[in-house]
């Protein structure tokens, strides 16, 4: 019993050092919509009692490269680097940022601000840990892909948007105050193999990003659902 064992663990490894003759690059990038829920990014010098929270998407984007190694048969481990942006816009318009003594409302007085909205964005860097795993072996192929995806925070910025002209803003973060947000990752989608050495994928993915809880003991918490495209090169160490 004791050498079954060991003879399909052997032979599971060996697949798996064969298998480093079956890795790949790919170059990909990614439109995404992103849902915001909460309300740490209301800005500071307005009334939280009397400002709700208009909050939609922007497009967002992510660009980079993946590295793919197939461990076994149709199971393959995905990692990589992607350049990622995640912006939302708040709807403004309507409202006044009041006069200089904090009161005044007055349409003459120069220090009133009619406001149009509010941009925010965070750029981060993406190093995905996936699994993939493939169905068929013709010219077209499905598969499913799962795993996490730190985001290393690069900056976040906040622009606002008036009738006077733009101003930046004090910094806004998303999701609490940690650098690394962490999001869980599913997709499914399909390959198109142009060559031996070459093939087009294309998959909508659904990201859920780690929760956190602002000031007012409410949770933030954004997902996001893109669709991810690009091209892959075979490649073997043998060469």
């Amino acid at each position: 019993m004791k050498k079954t064992i060991l003879l399909c663990l052997f032979s599971w490894f060996t697949s798996c050092m064969d298998a480093q003759f079956h890795t790949s690059i790919d170059i990909v990038s990614s439109i995404d919509y992103a849902e915001f829920k909460g309300a740490n990014i209301i800005p500071q010098d307005l009334n939280f009692s009397i400002f709700p929270i208009h909050i939609t998407s922007k497009v967002n984007y992510r660009i980079g490269g993946n590295f793919n190694f197939r461990c076994y048969d149709k199971l393959l481990i995905k990692t990589g680097v992607r350049y990622v942006q995640i912006g939302f816009k708040q709807n403004l318009e309507g409202y006044i940022l009041y006069g200089n003594n904090g009161n005044s409302t007055s349409p003459n007085d120069p220090y009133v601000i009619e406001l149009i909205c509010n941009s925010f964005d965070q750029k981060f860097i993406e190093v995905p840990l996936m699994a993939r795993y493939e169905f068929g072996d013709g010219k077209f192929s499905l598969f499913i892909e799962f795993g996490i995806s730190p985001h290393i925070r690069l900056s976040s910025t906040n622009i606002r948007r008036t009738k006077n002209g733009d101003e930046a803003i004090d910094d806004f973060v998303l999701n609490g105050d940690g650098r690394i947000l962490t999001a869980l990752v599913i997709g499914v989608g399909g390959n198109y193999n142009l060559s031996q050495n070459y093939q087009l994928f294309m998959q909508p993915t659904f990201r859920v990003y780690s929760a956190s809880t602002n000031e007012f003991e409410i949770e933030n918490r954004v997902r996001s659902m893109g669709l991810e495209f690009g091209i892959r090169r075979g490649i073997s160490f043998s060469e």
